[in-house]
């Protein structure tokens, strides 16, 4: 069957009644885009079609206790209602908060491929201006450490069709920083699937 498409509305069609979900949701719906970039095989979409066309809707964050310190990465896979479909927490050890951004963005898109496999529609949201930016291309990476992260990130976004990377404010981001905080004393990178017939709250950390 064909896929659905995400709609930018919350489940049942109506706007989400978790406040949890209305930064991401309002994003959608126009209210948080500050700027947005395109990667993937298909580069020709126009930016209002490539979020109309997105099948999953993907959030990361990075955080970091200290910098350097000790860091915990949030990735949250939403589908095309903006339910919560899966999350996943990892911790990169003691390292700097670009390091764990980008780290972040990497567990998210094989989050996405695992959900979705090769060749899907993807739009995903990040407040690292850095880490975005960089992965687009539109700012330089000057720090030599970081290069293969953008590699590996460049490697993994050529599996899907399209993306549309978007960088938001953070109030537009606060399930995948809740997310990464709790991740932060995490040994490995866990996933966790979320029972669609719970209410619509934030996935527990793995314990």
């Amino acid at each position: 069957p064909a896929r659905k498409m995400y709609s930018g509305a919350g489940r049942a069609g109506g706007a989400s009644k978790n406040n949890k979900y209305d930064g991401e949701l309002g994003f959608i719906r126009g209210r948080g885009e500050q700027s947005l970039c395109f990667y993937g095989r298909g580069r020709s979409a126009s930016r209002v079609g490539a979020c109309r066309s997105a099948s999953l809707l993907a959030t990361f964050d990075g955080a970091c206790k200290g910098n350097p310190g000790s860091t915990g990465q949030g990735s949250v896979l939403f589908d095309c209602e903006g339910a919560p479909l899966r999350e996943r927490l990892g911790s990169a050890g003691k390292t700097t908060n670009n390091v764990s951004e980008y780290k972040a963005l990497c567990n998210t898109l094989e989050l996405a491929l695992e959900e979705a496999g090769e060749g899907a529609n993807l739009l995903i949201l990040g407040d690292s201006s850095l880490c975005v930016m960089q992965v687009c291309g539109q700012w330089n990476v000057t720090t030599d450490h970081l290069l293969p992260y953008r590699r590996r990130c460049h490697e993994l976004m050529q599996k899907f069709d399209h993306i549309a990377l978007c960088h938001v404010k953070r109030e537009f981001n606060a399930y995948a920083d809740a997310v990464a905080n709790d991740s932060v004393s995490t040994s490995e990178v866990a996933t966790h699937d979320r029972d669609p017939t719970q209410p619509l709250e934030r996935l527990p950390p793995p314990g």
